[in-house]
């Protein structure tokens, strides 16, 4: 017997620097989840959120409620950018203090996984 009730969890962020009219790409996702009964997450400037959550205050995932979503589409993103956040090439600090670049699709995926996430958007 599956115990599937089809209730998806689903996060959105922004991979890029500025994009004009990305609030009304997450208003459109929120109403869409919304309508499919599933819940929809924002992770904060593009991976980081989710690399690195210990970075925000609250986490670096939020809850995107589609009946308060109210967002001025000439503003910032609320979900913030990350231009330069790529998962296969993170920039880090060694133990020699050098600056290198490391994989961290492994830990992003081990995270999507334990934050239960079924698909980004």
């Amino acid at each position: 017997m599956s115990t599937d009730t089809g209730q998806k969890r689903v996060a959105i962020m922004v991979g890029a620097g500025y994009i004009p009219g990305i609030n009304a790409v997450v208003a459109g996702a929120s109403l869409a989840a919304g309508k499919l009964g599933w819940e929809l997450v924002g992770i904060r400037d593009g991976f980081e959120g989710l690399l690195h959550p210990e970075k925000y205050p609250n986490g670096g995932l939020f809850q995107i409620d589609p009946r308060v979503l109210n967002m001025d589409p000439n503003t910032s993103s609320v979900l913030g950018q990350a231009a330069r956040i790529d998962p296969f090439n993170v920039r880090t600090i060694n133990e020699l203090e050098m600056v290198e670049e490391v994989d961290m699709s492994d830990e992003l995926l081990e995270k999507l996984k334990a934050e239960k996430i079924d698909a980004v958007i």
